[in-house]
C-alpha cells in the first residue's frame, strides 16, 4: 500500500497517519485473506510546528528507538471485530464493567479492549488490575506511559486542590 500526502506534521501527524493508515491495510489484508504485504509513505511538504518543537527535540535526544511491531491482527472477520471493538469502547468510556475476554474472545482484540480500559482508568489501582490481564507483554510501554500521565493528573489536581484551601 502507498500513501500519499499532500502535507504531514513531522511530530505527531505522521506517527498517527502511518498508524492508521497500517492499520487500514492490516483490516482489508485480512478481510481478503492476504498477506499485509509493503507499505510505502511519501509526504509533498513535512513540516515541524513550532510548539511541537521541544517535543521532539527531547524525543530525538532519547537516541535509537527500538522498531517494534504490533502483534498480528487475527483473519477471523476484522470489520466485525471492530464494530465490537467500538461497541466495548462505548462502555470504557462511562466505566461500565465489561468482561473483553467474554465480548471480544480473541486475545488480541481483548488486549486492545484492555487497553481502551485503562485509557478511561479512573487511577494507578486500576491500570494495574485490568493490565494484569494483558495477555501479550507488548503493550507495556503505552501502559506505563498511562501510568505517568495519570499519576501526573493527579499530583497537579492534588498541587490546584492544596493551592486553592490555601
Amino acid at each position: 500500500m502507498t500513501a500519499m500526502m499532500r502535507s504531514n506534521d513531522a511530530y505527531l501527524g505522521l506517527p498517527h497517519d502511518v498508524f492508521c493508515f497500517t492499520v487500514i491495510q492490516e483490516l482489508v489484508a485480512s478481510e481478503l485473506g492476504l498477506e499485509v504485504g509493503e507499505y510505502t509513505h511519501m509526504v509533498g511538504s513535512m513540516h515541524l510546528y513550532d510548539s511541537d518543537r521541544g517535543k521532539a527535540e527531547q524525543y530525538i535526544s532519547e537516541g535509537y528507538q527500538r522498531a517494534a511491531e504490533m502483534p498480528a491482527m487475527p483473519g477471523s472477520e476484522p470489520f466485525v471485530m471492530i464494530g465490537k471493538l467500538l461497541a466495548f469502547e462505548r462502555k470504557a468510556r462511562v466505566n461500565e464493567e465489561s468482561d473483553p475476554d467474554a465480548e471480544l474472545g480473541e486475545d488480541y482484540w481483548a488486549d486492545l479492549a484492555r487497553l481502551l480500559q485503562i485509557n478511561f482508568a479512573r487511577d494507578d489501582q486500576e491500570i494495574m488490575e485490568i493490565s494484569a490481564r494483558m495477555r501479550n507483554n507488548f503493550y507495556h510501554s503505552f501502559i506505563e506511559d498511562q501510568r505517568e500521565r495519570k499519576s501526573e493528573a493527579a499530583r497537579r489536581a492534588a498541587a490546584k486542590v492544596k493551592v486553592e484551601q490555601a
